[in-house]
């Protein structure tokens, strides 16, 4: 994968333009409710002892080359000093402190010193550097609220005992004032809300920062990593030069190799064993990490992906041909995270196919991952997967779509993609986030790569998933206002589509030609592929389906006492025999014996005929069950065209 990003950057580096512009971060032009974003400079005038706002100009797509946003400085705790952010915190507060701290030339930082002393507020020893400045806004007519009056009313109004505790306190109540009075200022001055913002940037006496050839060098010299005063010894890792070698990699964005702890790798408290760049790979790592944050950037569901290709054979020369690559990879992969509504896009898909049968072949890494402040937690990485793979996803939807309506007829809409398998896998969420998610992860690994899955494992998750609906549990990925029937009938396609992916064998498949049940049941249990003890648990459940269907209309209230009678923990040899014996009773009690009876039969036929010989556990027991549960009802509200609910 390193070597895949390197490729990138190099393409980058290639095609002309200086390093800044290899490090610029993407801006959108507008925000989620298509609002224009604009942005806002900071214009201190040192010869007029002045300061203002300006909000007038517009962003483009040129926006964030034009004054080099580059993002955060590096590393969770390193002071923030670059004149250009998404964050207006920043500059109030601890940018300008920076600034005066940074070699910019004698003139610059003459500048950014009398700034510095003239436009803040020092608020003491007893604040954290980073908020122990505040720009003095009712100097400048920016609000009214002065910074130290406003400092000892909190201060008076804070109780805390503990004097570190204290401060956070007095620190939180600031920030949350300096914000309001910001963002009032600014909405009332330019009628434009703090969403609407994109950039914040400062310009000095009437120049941006961002154009002094002092700080793009400064920004440069920061992304080269720490200079050791020793010569270090070696190689580099990609290329083998033994030239300007560093092992400080703590400035990488995507953060998948451990630089900060002493790992059995090592042995060493030094890493110049483990990893070494020479300055030319470690610019073209830099460069392509920042690609892929802007271009191969995307999500699946609760998760956010990148998606990094690794040239085999052949490179993309330039950004265009790799931009060109790009594009086909996040529109193959974005295409079947979700094909819902989606008709023909197979010539689409082919796109990314035909590229690779010409001189450039790629693989591609697919890296789950999780950004905490600067670090980057990867929670899953796919190695090597084939694009190929995307067509024939794309195939089997249509495939799995088309057996749907030769089953369930042609008003039964099923989409499979890769998002359906979220919800076929009980993921707990907190605060919207997924937590459990290792078996969802391996997978999409499975599909993506079309390695074996246990057709086991995939059950008990399915199980689990009705189980949640039905109880209505909180705090899981899992909606319950489908219904478990749904969900039951959903998961035996989505097997039928592991089965065409090569993630699951297909099973021996019995002979229906002395099966006397209705022909409906019969094209079912053929084209699931089922044998005779599956046939037998999912008759079993077609029998408690009717038998539902006469309660919830006896009843009324969506009431289906029958299904009272299931064990979401499973249902072993034994209950199975009991819950037989209960279903009978049940069709006697609900007077749809006479027209089940043949079905009752065949069931317990096959049930006999294996139970000396039964290998179903009992969780594929209550899943085959539940399966012919969830046909019988969905076949009676598509026959009559309504909707049924479920206790």
């Amino acid at each position: 994968m390193l070597e895949g990003i390197i490729q990138i950057g190099n393409s980058m580096l290639s095609s002309g333009g200086d390093m800044i512009s290899n490090l610029v971060k993407d801006v959108p032009s507008q925000n989620r409710k298509g609002k224009q974003m604009h942005v806002l400079k900071f214009c201190f005038n040192t010869q007029k002892d002045e300061f203002k706002l300006d909000a007038r100009e517009e962003i483009d797509s040129g926006t964030a080359l034009k004054y080099a946003f580059i993002g955060s400085a590096d590393g969770p705790a390193s002071p923030q000093w670059f004149a250009t952010s998404s964050s207006y915190l920043y500059h109030i507060t601890e940018t300008l402190s920076n600034l005066t701290k940074v070699d910019l030339g004698d003139e610059l930082n003459k500048k950014l010193k009398a700034i510095f002393e003239n436009y803040y507020v020092d608020l003491g020893d007893g604040f954290k550097p980073k908020n122990r400045y505040i720009l003095n806004y009712k100097k400048y007519g920016v609000g009214e609220e002065d910074v130290l009056e406003t400092l000892d009313k909190v201060e008076e109004e804070e109780t805390e005992k503990d004097e570190k505790q204290r401060y956070k306190n007095i620190t939180s109540s600031l920030k949350k004032a300096y914000s309001r009075e910001f963002e009032n200022y600014v909405k009332t001055e330019f009628d434009i809300k703090k969403d609407e913002i994109g950039l914040y940037t400062i310009l000095v006496d009437g120049t941006p920062l961002s154009d002094f050839k002092e700080y793009r060098q400064a920004i440069l010299k920061s992304k080269q990593g720490n200079k050791s005063s020793k010569k270090i010894k070696g190689f580099c890792s990609m290329c083998g030069s033994s030239e300007n070698l560093t092992s400080d990699l703590s400035r990488m964005k995507i953060k998948y190799y451990t630089t900060n702890q002493i790992i059995f790798a090592s042995e060493l408290k030094s890493y110049d064993k483990n990893m070494l760049l020479c300055s030319n790979c470690l610019n073209k790592l830099t460069s392509g990490e920042n690609y892929i944050k802007n271009k191969l950037n995307t999500r699946l569901v609760g998760f956010t992906v990148y998606l990094i290709p690794h040239f085999i054979v052949g490179s993309p020369m330039n950004k265009k041909d790799l931009d060109k690559v790009s594009d086909n990879i996040q529109y193959s992969f974005n295409t079947v995270k979700n094909l819902t509504g989606v008709d023909d896009l197979k010539t689409e898909i082919q796109n990314i196919v035909d590229m690779r049968n010409g001189d450039t072949y790629f693989l591609i890494n697919i890296m789950f991952y999780k950004k905490s402040n600067q670090a980057t937690k990867i929670q899953k990485l796919i190695k090597d997967v084939n694009p190929s793979v995307f067509q024939k996803i794309m195939d089997n939807y249509y495939t799995v779509a088309k057996l749907g309506r030769k089953i369930m007829g042609i008003n039964y809409k099923l989409n499979i993609d890769l998002q359906t398998f979220y919800f076929m896998t009980p993921v707990r969420l907190k605060n919207s986030e997924p937590m459990n998610y290792r078996k969802l992860l391996q997978m999409y690994d499975a599909i993506l790569t079309q390695r074996s899955l246990k057709l086991d494992e995939f059950i008990r998750g399915v199980i689990s998933c009705a189980k949640i609906e039905f109880f209505d549990e909180e705090g899981y990925n899992v909606n319950g206002k489908s219904g478990i029937y749904n969900t039951i009938l959903k998961a035996n396609f989505c097997i039928k589509f592991l089965e065409y992916m090569g993630c699951i064998e297909e099973g021996e498949k019995m002979d229906i030609s002395n099966l006397k049940v209705k022909d409906d049941l019969k094209v079912y249990i053929l084209n699931m592929g089922y044998d005779e003890q599956q046939s037998a648990m999912f008759l079993l459940g077609c029998l408690i389906g009717e038998i539902g269907n006469a309660q919830y209309k006896r009843m009324g209230e969506d009431r289906k006492p029958i299904l009272n009678k299931l064990n979401f923990g499973g249902v072993d040899k034994n209950k199975v025999i009991r819950l037989t014996n209960e279903v009978f009773n049940k069709l006697i009690q609900e007077k749809i014996r006479k027209y089940n009876e043949v079905t009752f039969s065949e069931c317990k036929r096959l049930m006999d005929a294996n139970k000396n010989l039964w290998k179903l556990n009992k969780h594929e027991n209550l899943f085959y069950i539940l399966s012919g549960y969830s046909y019988d009802t969905t076949k009676a509200m598509l026959n009559k065209g309504g909707k049924e609910n479920e206790q």
